[in-house]
């Protein structure tokens, strides 16, 4: 037989799915009652269905002419004859004399008795009969009802699965909430708005069940919902279970919780959530209530979360307005939340009416905006329209000042005398002033220590936020410019570990890492930090996309091909018009103004380039930020043949080269460089200066130079030497991928098993021509200790066990192998696809090497095949 329960509610009515077991077992028991007694425990806390199964259970029974009496109208339970079915609803009200006078029927195995109760742990009567009625067929349970149960009963079978699941989930499974919760179901479901429109419903209902308990549980309810986390107590979770509040693993579920700490005052509201952990619907919960309390307390909570997870700062500063908070407060958390989560448009939309509220934080927070879209002259108009009246607003003013080239309100801050009492963000703010003024005077390599003391200083404070520009990046260009990479790795590095900026600082800092590795040669750690900025959850703001387009066209330039180069720069051209350079993106934009020249595009960046000159021009031309500047301009003019872009650059490089350490090694080198394009090629001066660049993180340019030389002296010994010279500049061809922090030696090679490497390629070739190590050596200008490492490496990738073998592995490797997937770039000797370079009157041709992307390369002379570009 199959039951299914309806209670004598009001309409609509409500439909209590069985759950299957239970439907199971009443089908045994009723199967049975013609040859045993009929016993049965139904256990189910309160909404379970119990009564409504007792009634179901008792008509059964009449109806197959089993005698059935009533508790209530039995008399003395001592007279009711062993086969008639006593039946008992609701045991748990009874008084323990009772219970112990069923008590002792139960124990009789030949009386039939089926009991209804509620759980309750507290009364031992009440275990003791339900125990024993547990000895003749296990308990009816209920209390939880499944998705299946729902889809199973014919009365719900009609409800989409997905509503069932709705419901099931939000009512915790809970008996009495997933009936009242279809009884209220609407066929015309309008989803999650539909099911939300249930639990306004219910919440009153919940309100009431909860009101009605003993003050012990009605707090310890209150503290599951106010808790992320099932709290202690069995005793309680029993009791609050049986209630039909609590799972039976003691939390509650979503409708209840919601519906618990909705109806609760606010002073139990507030005393559970200072005790517990936050959540989301208890801040709903809070909202509305139009309580001061509540309002302070969502608005400190949602400026607590603001830096971790602005996201869901959001939702509470939404709580907190909803409670009465200050507009204006309310107003600028949104704003920044939006800021630091990269939505650059929700932060326009609302900055105009912001802009009202004189807290200093929004006019940080609107210059840090323009800022972000690569706007600096607005970032410092937003300052000079409002001036800051702190010392750290002032410090950040003078920074948006100095972006644009107005080192006045520095050299203002710088002469006065500091406050008397300095915060630690404000003593960083100073280190910060003291050693932007030493960049911008003759010595910028004295500014190191204070930029990277208020770098340290800044992380440990957590500012930043809003900063024109972070202190470590910063930091790293002043070491960048004086060539000092390593220690610009290093400022970088503990600004990421510490999270310097926040949220939205992190992926500047990437950016700039990649930066610093692709000056120090280390393409895949560059690429990997990369990777990482761009493919970060929060979205890259214009001024940070066009630092990423700088790294590509610096990533193609140096490791790809004319075709890498051309699609990087046709993909960065966008983000040119969506922004400006100031004194901060500098760096950036040589990489625009080299590249530029490469794919014959000038003019497009013409005026970023003019623009930036006259800036550094209008700082009093400090070398310490203008250096790279002058270089880019070098290797513009020689790129484009306009020998008369050159002097302006080379003079102020030359003046300059006294104070300035890499102003030295340009100055020395753009010499060098010039008598080599002239035909006039003196080895030690070149592979010196191509040294030297190197040192200051110009490795790239340092070998271009000695690639030029090695094409221009008809000396094979000079060739030779430059050739190995500028391999030992750009290894390239040596370099493999590494993650991120961590560094490979070069030299390295390709994993075991992988294919060959290009270097060991060409040993390879030399091998099976019968050379030794000493020919080998001789002949691609390395030791001979090292062309022994290669063929180790080799013989141990193809697992070679002899010579004999070696050879035949490594014919078959070579025939199997296509070349044209090297990590490099190739030209052939008879490759003349470039212009003449005109640089200086009477010079020879260029070389055949230079193709049409203007770039130099490295090939033996007299020797046909395909060879490393650089």
């Amino acid at each position: 037989m199959s039951i299914t329960l309806h209670s004598r509610s009001v309409a609509p009515a409500t439909v209590t799915p069985l759950p299957r077991l239970v439907r199971h077992q009443i089908d045994d028991i009723l199967a049975d009652a013609d040859d045993a007694p009929v016993r049965a425990l139904i256990l189910g806390p309160a909404g379970s269905g119990r009564s409504s199964l007792v009634r179901s259970v008792s008509a059964a029974l009449r109806g197959d002419g089993i005698r059935v009496v009533d508790l209530g109208a039995a008399g003395p339970i001592e007279t009711v004859p062993a086969n008639t079915v006593l039946i008992v609803d609701d045991a748990h009200l009874l008084d323990d004399a009772t219970l112990q006078a069923l008590h002792a029927r139960a124990e009789r195995t030949d009386a039939a008795l089926v009991v209804a109760v509620r759980p309750d742990p507290t009364r031992p009567a009440l275990a003791a009969l339900t125990q024993e009625l547990e000895r003749s067929h296990p308990p009816l349970v209920l209390g939880t009802i499944r998705v299946e149960d729902v889809l199973a009963d014919p009365a719900t079978a009609h409800v989409s699965r997905a509503c069932v699941q709705g419901m099931v989930d939000r009512a915790g499974g809970l008996a009495w909430l997933v009936s009242t919760s279809l009884a209220l179901h609407d066929d015309d479901c309008a989803g999650p708005v539909g099911h939300h429109a249930i639990d306004e419903a219910l919440a009153d209902a919940i309100a009431h069940r909860a009101a009605s308990l003993d003050d012990d549980l009605r707090g310890y309810i209150e503290a599951a919902c106010f808790a992320d986390a099932p709290l202690g107590g069995d005793e309680l979770i029993e009791r609050g279970h049986a209630a039909g509040l609590l799972r039976r693993n003691g939390t509650p579920p979503p409708t209840v919780k919601a519906a618990v700490c909705a109806s609760a005052p606010a002073e139990r509201v507030l005393a559970g959530w200072h005790g517990g952990a936050a959540d989301d619907e208890v801040g709903e919960a809070l909202a509305g209530v139009g309580d001061g309390r509540v309002a302070a307390f969502l608005l400190d909570r949602a400026e607590t979360t603001l830096p971790s997870d602005p996201q869901r700062a959001i939702g509470l500063f939404h709580d907190a307005q909803a409670a009465h908070a200050p507009l204006a407060a309310t107003t600028r958390g949104v704003l920044i939340a939006h800021h630091l989560l990269g939505d650059l448009d929700a932060v326009s939309a609302g900055l105009d009416a912001a802009l009202d509220d004189p807290d200093e934080q929004v006019t940080d927070l609107a210059a840090a905006h323009w800022m972000a879209r690569g706007m600096a002259a607005q970032a410092d108009a937003v300052y000079r329209t409002r001036p800051p009246r702190t010392f750290s607003g002032r410090v950040q003013a003078a920074l948006a000042a100095l972006a644009v080239g107005d080192g006045t309100p520095l050299d203002a801050l710088t002469a006065e005398h500091a406050p008397a009492s300095l915060s630690t963000a404000d003593t960083a703010a100073q280190l910060l002033l003291r050693g932007l003024a030493a960049t911008l005077g003759g010595t910028p390599g004295t500014a190191l220590g204070d930029l990277a003391r208020a770098s340290d200083l800044c992380t440990a404070a957590g500012c930043g936020r809003f900063l024109p520009e972070l202190p470590a990046v910063i930091a790293a260009q002043c070491a960048i410019n004086v060539g000092e990479l390593d220690i610009a790795k290093t400022v970088l590095a503990d600004a990421l570990r510490g999270g310097q900026g926040g949220i939205a600082g992190r992926d500047r800092l990437r950016l700039w890492s990649a930066w610093v590795a692709l000056q120090r040669e280390r393409a895949h750690d560059a690429e990997a930090f990369l990777a990482d900025a761009v493919g970060s959850d929060r979205p890259l703001d214009p001024r940070d996309r066009l630092l990423a387009d700088a790294l590509r066209l610096a990533t193609a330039r140096r490791y790809g091909d004319a075709t890498d180069l051309t699609i990087a720069w046709n993909a960065a051209r966008d983000d040119l018009l969506r922004t400006s350079f100031d004194l901060f993106s500098l760096l950036p934009l040589t990489e625009f103004v080299v590249a530029s020249a490469r794919v014959k595009d000038p003019t497009r960046v013409e005026g970023f380039f003019t623009e930036a000159a006259a800036l550094v021009e209008g700082l009093g031309a400090p070398i310490g930020w203008g250096v790279h500047l002058h270089w880019a301009g070098i290797q513009r003019g020689i790129l484009s043949s306009k020998p008369e872009d050159l002097p302006p650059h080379a003079r102020v490089l030359v003046a300059a080269a006294a104070r300035n350490r890499i102003a030295a090694m340009m100055a020395h080198a753009g010499r060098v460089w010039i008598a080599v394009l002239a035909g006039s090629v003196d080895a030690d001066a070149v592979e010196s200066a191509a040294m030297g660049l190197s040192s200051v993180g110009l490795a790239w340019d340092g070998a271009r130079m000695a690639g030029h030389g090695a094409r221009r002296t008809d000396d094979k010994r000079i060739a030779a030497r430059l050739l190995a010279c500028a391999r030992q500049l750009h290894p390239r061809e040596e370099q493999v991928p590494v993650d991120t922090g961590a560094t490979t030696p070069t030299g390295s090679v390709s994993e075991p098993n992988g294919p060959l490497s290009p270097r060991e390629r060409e040993v390879a070739e030399l091998v099976l021509q019968g050379k030794t190590y000493t020919e080998i050596g001789a002949t691609i200008f390395i030791s001979p200790r090292t062309a022994e490492h290669h063929i180790a490496r080799i013989r141990r990738r193809l697992g070679a066990t002899s010579r004999s073998d070696l050879l035949a592995k490594l014919r078959a490797a070579l025939a199997g192998e296509d070349t044209s997937g090297a990590p490099y770039s190739a030209t052939t000797e008879s490759d003349t696809r470039s212009p003449a370079f005109p640089l200086i009157p009477g010079s020879p041709s260029p070389d055949p090497l230079v193709g049409g992307d203007g770039q130099g390369g490295i090939h033996r002379r007299g020797d046909s095949r395909t060879s490393l570009t650089v």
